[in-house]
């Protein structure tokens, strides 16, 4: 039978948990944080290969307008700005997503 929770030395107070909680909500969420949407990943993981706006377009089965929509979003969300910078962001940040736009 396992053992009831009981607090330890080790573990935070309710009180603690509560502060943390009450202090979180002021907190600002870095930028780079934020993640991108799935369609916006998959155009920033194709910048990132070099690909231009009428290449990823073809692939992607979407419109150039499309694209450089999603690349100027991504752009915004990540407060960086230009390709270069959203290419290197995708080396360093990028998450395991791949689902399709």
């Amino acid at each position: 039978m396992e053992k009831p929770f009981t607090e330890s030395a080790d573990s935070p107070t309710q009180s603690e948990v509560h502060n943390a909680l009450q202090h979180s909500k002021n907190l600002i969420i870095p930028r780079s944080t934020i993640l991108l949407t799935n369609c916006e990943m998959k155009v920033a993981r194709l910048v990132a290969q070099g690909k231009t706006n009428a290449e990823i377009a073809e692939e992607l089965f979407l419109s150039l307008s499309t694209i450089k929509s999603h690349i100027r979003n991504a752009l915004a969300r990540l407060g960086i700005r230009n390709r270069v910078e959203l290419a290197l962001w995708v080396t360093e940040h990028s998450p395991l997503r791949h689902n399709i736009c």
